[in-house]
């Protein structure tokens, strides 16, 4: 059984490929649907489940972008939260990441865009004792670190207070505070959830331990610009 009803895994989803941005589970990315094909997507799953697969294209992309150029298999699949049609039939929308997903098998629509199977992966949870060493670990990064300078840094502390799973806080963490899009792949296609922990602890201590500490978000950066394809 799915552990997300709401998804229907019987059918073909829309998958919006990008080269710089990995969605997760749980964030939320603005983005701008503006190619005729994208536009055509964007019909189709309003029309449907609001549902769409982000996916990080694999180098040399730019080959075949306009056909079928090569994914990661792992992707996020996202929920449509928010979303107005603008000039020339183009989008803005909010997409929602719900769970990670593998690709199956994928085809071209008549539209051109691309729809997939997916399988939905399971990510197991830590156990009790390694949650609140995780989370501790967490705490202590954001209040003794350089990363205690980032704006961040209290909303971090909070879910940290609010004993949010720490499975979450570093989907979170990896969506935000990471830049490299490999390395986003990776925390993605990482399933052992004590691992993917410790690769982006790992990251955040490298940032913490330069020189020159991270820039702080203004409030104009935050939320994100968007995305477009």
């Amino acid at each position: 059984m799915s552990h997300h009803p709401s998804i229907d895994f019987s059918r073909p989803i829309p998958i919006f490929p990008l080269p710089n941005c990995v969605l997760f589970p749980g964030v939320v990315q603005p983005l701008h649907l503006f190619e005729d094909r994208y536009k055509h997507l964007m019909a189709a799953t309003l029309a449907d489940q609001s549902l769409m697969a982000m996916a990080l294209l694999k180098p040399g992309w730019e080959k075949n972008y306009h056909a079928a150029a090569d994914i990661h298999p792992m992707v996020c699949i996202g929920k449509i939260i928010a979303h107005e049609k603008v000039d020339d039939g183009k989008y803005n929308l909010l997409l929602q990441g719900v769970t990670r997903a593998r690709v199956r098998q994928e085809h071209l629509t008549p539209e051109r865009f691309r729809e997939a199977m997916l399988e939905e992966i399971h990510i197991a949870k830590l156990p009790a004792d390694q949650r609140t060493l995780c989370r501790k670990l967490i705490s202590e990064l954001f209040t003794i670190s350089d990363l205690a300078d980032l704006t961040v840094a209290d909303s971090v502390r909070e879910l940290v207070e609010k004993e949010v799973a720490p499975e979450t806080i570093v989907d979170v963490l990896a969506f935000t505070l990471v830049q490299d899009p490999t390395a986003k792949q990776r925390l993605l296609e990482q399933l052992n959830p004590l691992k993917r922990m410790e690769d982006l602890i790992l990251q955040l201590q490298n940032v913490a331990q330069n020189s020159k500490p991270p820039p702080k978000r203004t409030s104009e950066e935050w939320p994100p610009k968007m995305t477009g394809n």
